[in-house]
């Protein structure tokens, strides 16, 4: 059993040290942004009864987002 927990934990480091090298995108320091959100309303089931005179009704949108960033040079 002892095995199985030095096997886990050796993988466990061994994923968080390869993980660095994951590099995202650079936001550039300064210079005009522009984003557009749109959502989509999706179709609420029907309420549910939760006590006396009370209900649970669920709201739901889809949301995206889209930006287009300019870089002055």
């Amino acid at each position: 059993m002892a095995n199985v927990y030095s096997v886990l934990s050796m993988s466990s480091v061994a994923t968080v040290l390869m993980a660095g090298n994951v590099q995202a995108q650079s936001i550039p320091p300064e210079g005009p942004v522009s984003v557009i959100f749109t959502a989509t309303p999706i179709p609420a089931p029907k309420p549910m009864p939760i006590g006396i005179g009370r209900e649970f009704a669920l709201v739901n949108q889809a949301r995206a987002i889209s930006s287009s960033v300019s870089r002055l040079r």
